[in-house]
């Protein structure tokens, strides 16, 4: 369960990354291997990110995410009201060629599909759920902005109203029997 602001990843720059912390963890309790993630979240998404801690199983994990039998679902808070219901979004999501930390809706990009439903309306913001069908870059994040929903807090996509970091958590994960939900952060809880 990765909090806001940390890279799952090493980048170069960094040695406090979620991978460390878990292998450190796994180390300390006499794990023999090195575990890899299974997948990534943007550092300040938070949330739930699989690792696998046994290299013989890594092949058939990065298959079944590559062919999108791993479910996940996200909570974020949007700008504005939402009346999601089982709303089906496809996109074809690019490169920004102007922007290289961005990517954008492009007829020659990469298909993505989610489905939205909200959760819950509150002044000028939403609780809304997201399950993604692909896993593409920035995927929820180009979408929100394209249905002029933009993620709270979203330095690339949106506006930073606070420092709360991305108002954007994977919530869910569900794979075979394996069902694991986060629990909602605070900063997740509208009035």
């Amino acid at each position: 369960n990765k909090p806001p602001f940390l890279l799952v990843h090493d980048d170069g720059n960094s040695q406090d990354t979620l991978q460390a912390r878990v292998n450190g963890y796994l180390q300390l309790n006499g794990n023999m291997y090195f575990a890899q993630a299974i997948h990534r979240i943007d550092f300040e998404t938070s949330g739930l990110v699989l690792f696998c801690k046994h290299p013989f199983f890594q092949s058939y994990y990065d298959k079944n995410m590559q062919e999108h039998h791993i479910q996940k679902d996200y909570i974020a808070i949007v700008q504005g009201h939402t009346h999601y219901k089982n709303k089906k979004v496809i996109s074809y999501i690019a490169r920004d060629r102007h922007n290289a930390k961005k990517m954008i809706i492009h007829p020659n990009g990469k298909e993505s599909v989610s489905v939205f439903n909200t959760i819950k309306n509150e002044k000028n913001s939403s609780l809304i759920q997201v399950s993604i069908l692909t896993g593409r870059k920035h995927q929820i994040r180009v979408q929100c902005k394209s249905l002029n929903h933009p993620i709270v807090n979203d330095p690339l996509y949106g506006t930073v109203l606070n420092r709360s970091g991305l108002l954007l958590q994977s919530h869910h994960i569900h794979f075979q029997d394996i069902d694991i939900v986060a629990p909602q952060e605070k900063r997740f809880i509208i009035k």
